[in-house]
């Protein structure tokens, strides 16, 4: 536990260095909010009001204490909301594609919210990991710290490698927060506590970051110094434990200072690389730490620390992700915790650790995981333990390419349905998804329908209910109340999942006009993105495309366009606005020109327009929704050939949507290997005219470049004609 000088809520705590480093902070609003509400008058004193401020903060503050449930509903305040997330983006999104190999995407509805959830949650995965640790004991830093680390934290977006700093937070700011390196915040409230005591810092360029106390430069200094230990190092797992035993009370600090040093420049993660961290750590209890053999023989590398507290094993951690064991390193925990008082709950999770362990040694000589591995790694038999912070990285990696209806199919052979299915509604949110999923698999009289429906509602959790929605089809009819569940999803503004399942609900459950109704007044994209289902008569089609193309949002109404019925919208007239509005209103025309009417638009007076304004990249990537009478392109293709790498490389990748004869295939090839397209060469030589292409000097080329070259090139071979040995030999090196 933490011997931190903590106060209860409503009580003082030392302010360490705020009052100096944010001098508004003691007259900002939450410091005059946390005063006024002290039973006893607070002196008018920066320290004084401080210290009462982090008393209240301590067990209150959203980030920095209160209940689990507060600390995400401020994490998920301070995550981008969808509709702030830059077109930028989706465009660097489309780049993306395009660079590896897939050409020039279109990011459609289903592709922005893929891409909108898997920003939210990385950005919610990095700011959980700072609350989660800030709130752990186990991290064991004064409020003050904590405060001043979650303070700049939340200012601080990715790291920029030529400028050695983090890069600045903005509302449009897409980025996860920064990385949490354990050790180096240790490194950062070493020598802040070392100011606070009066020491010097023992170089100057540090002791001015000290002083300024700017946390961006701190922290990447202290990065920079958390360098990993060479891999070749790590290569034997031979080595000696080393006890570091308990302090007294009145001795002096110098077991802690040998123990902190010895973990300094390996990148372990540790804290206790810091010596304030290390000296509270020997005053709860000895510390035990393997250190593997150094290149010369000297017992110097640290892989295992185990920190004990009152007498029983209290941590274990290893230099793997998240400070996980290394698999290799595991049996050498377990004989030591077999000795240590308290290490039995640890060997269970080394248990769990070697069972990972064997099945991803099965995995990789190609062996088939058995239903009970399947059912061990999807965790519905309890969580998989281990030493470390986080989950072990190696579970996700078994499973990422996994089928899991083929998964679940395998279980349900081996498995007594009723239990597993018992199994899976207690192991968690993950398990109740699943077992949700793969309801119609299941006996009825197997699964608890209505336990099962009542916790995906009560959870509260926005992708519970969704996965309930989902599948309710799936449920027995008297498993749950849909009318009410209905209601939930719309009074708890959750109306997309009800639009989105709305032809699960059983008939008169949802009031279908009433719910048109008021999704036309608080969410008019919801309803269009959903009209095909909602019955007949239920939406006023005119009302909602007036509504929308009035409200600035006619690309909604293009994506939708098929799912208006006739007459609802005039599509030549449609068109021609958004033909008249300039490229951003081209560019919605030609993204959706599959969903109007034929003769609704002039094709060629679009593809004219796109050309001349700036949109030849549209024009490229929507080439094949074009009748090809209304595009020149031998035209089109020598502008993007004359219009340097990015116009070639454009060419290249849609080359099989220009009509034979269009694009003077030798040249574009001349100009590619010139300016060192080789890549994506290979990578579309499939849409070359074989004489085009020295494919000899292609590969050549690839196998020059690099070691990416010759990736690419195996990766592609399967495109060229024969090559000579001299070229094939120098493949199975890859």
């Amino acid at each position: 536990m933490s011997n931190n000088p903590e106060a209860p809520p409503g009580q003082t705590t030392p302010p360490g260095l705020l009052p100096e480093t944010y001098q508004d902070l003691q007259k900002s609003g939450e410091v005059e909010w946390a005063v006024q509400r002290e039973s006893e008058k607070v002196p008018n004193d920066p320290h004084q009001r401080v210290a009462t401020y982090l008393g209240s903060l301590v067990g209150r503050h959203g980030l920095l204490g209160g209940s689990e449930e507060r600390r995400q509903s401020q994490v998920a305040h301070h995550v981008m909301d969808p509709e702030d997330i830059p077109e930028s983006y989706f465009e660097r999104q489309r780049e993306i594609a395009r660079q590896q190999g897939h050409g020039d995407i279109e990011i459609n509805n289903e592709m922005r919210r893929q891409h909108t959830e898997a920003l939210i949650a990385d950005q919610t995965a990095s700011l959980n990991a700072w609350a989660e640790y800030l709130n752990d004991p186990d991290a064991d830093y004064p409020a003050w710290f904590r405060y001043y680390t979650m303070r700049n934290v939340l200012k601080l977006a990715d790291y920029d490698k030529e400028k050695g700093r983090f890069r600045k937070r903005s509302n449009k700011t897409t980025a996860p927060y920064p990385e949490l390196n354990r050790e180096a915040l240790a490194y950062v409230y070493e020598r802040l506590n070392r100011r606070l005591k009066g020491e010097e810092q023992n170089d100057e360029q540090l002791q001015e970051l000290v002083q300024q106390a700017n946390f961006n430069k701190l922290y990447s200094h202290a990065l920079a110094e958390c360098v990993p230990s060479d891999q070749e190092q790590l290569q034997s797992t031979a080595g000696e434990w080393t006890t570091y035993q308990q302090l007294d009370p009145e001795e002096n600090t110098e077991r802690a200072r040998q123990l902190a040093q010895s973990l300094q420049g390996y990148g372990t993660g540790w804290c206790t690389a810091g010596e304030s961290t290390a000296e509270r750590h020997l005053r709860q209890g000895d510390f035990h730490v393997y250190y593997s053999y150094d290149e010369d023989g000297q017992a110097t590398v640290p892989r295992v620390a185990v920190r004990m507290e009152n007498g029983q094993v209290a941590e274990v951690r290893g230099i793997a992700p998240d400070q996980n064991l290394e698999p290799a390193i595991t049996d050498i925990a377990m004989e030591r915790l077999q000795e240590l008082p308290g290490g039995e709950e640890y060997l269970q999770a080394a248990e769990g650790m070697n069972r990972v362990t064997d099945i991803e040694a099965r995995a990789r000589q190609g062996q088939e995981l058995t239903a009970r591995d399947i059912y061990f790694l999807r965790e519905y038999g309890g969580q998989i333990q281990n030493f470390g912070y986080g989950r072990d990285p190696r579970i996700d990696e078994l499973l990422q390419d996994r089928d899991p209806e083929a998964d679940m199919d395998r279980m349900m052979e081996e498995f007594d349905h009723p239990q597993l299915a018992r199994d899976m509604l207690k192991s968690g949110e993950s398990g109740r998804s699943d077992l949700a999923d793969n309801l119609d698999k299941f006996p009825p009289e197997a699964v608890d329908q209505v336990q099962l429906a009542r916790e995906l509602r009560d959870s509260g959790r926005p992708g519970d209910m969704e996965i309930l929605a989902q599948n309710l089809d799936k449920f027995q009819p008297d498993a749950l109340d849909h009318a009410e569940f209905a209601r939930d999803l719309m009074n708890g503004g959750l109306e997309y999942i009800l639009a989105a399942n709305l032809d699960k609900f059983p008939e008169g459950a949802v009031d279908h006009a009433k719910f048109a109704r008021d999704l036309m007044e608080r969410n008019k994209e919801i309803l269009a993105n959903n009209l095909d289902k909602f019955p007949e008569g239920a939406v006023d089609h005119a009302q909602l495309a007036r509504r929308l193309v009035d409200g600035g949002r006619g690309h909604i109404v293009a994506q939708n366009l098929d799912k208006f019925p006739e007459g609802a919208v005039d599509h030549a007239k449609f068109a021609r606005d958004l033909l008249e509005s300039g490229l951003s209103g081209q560019k919605i025309l030609a993204q959706n020109l599959n969903k109007f009417r034929l003769e609704a638009v002039d094709q060629a007076q679009l593809a004219c327009r796109l050309m001349n304004n700036g949109g030849v990249a549209i024009l490229v990537d929507n080439l094949h929704k074009f009748q090809p009478e209304s595009v020149n392109y031998t035209e089109l293709a020598q502008y993007l050939m004359n219009n340097g790498v990015y116009g070639i490389e454009t060419l290249t990748d849609n080359l099989d949507k220009f009509p034979y004869g269009a694009v003077d295939h030798a040249e574009l090839v001349r100009r590619m290997m010139n300016n060192g397209s080789n890549a994506i060469l290979a990578c579309n030589l499939d849409k070359f005219q074989p004489e085009a292409v020295n494919q000899l000097q292609l590969a050549r080329n690839l196998l020059e470049s690099g070691e990416e070259g010759r990736h690419i090139l195996a990766d592609n071979l399967h495109k060229f004609q024969e090559l000579p040995d001299d070229v094939r030999e120098k493949l199975p090196a890859i």
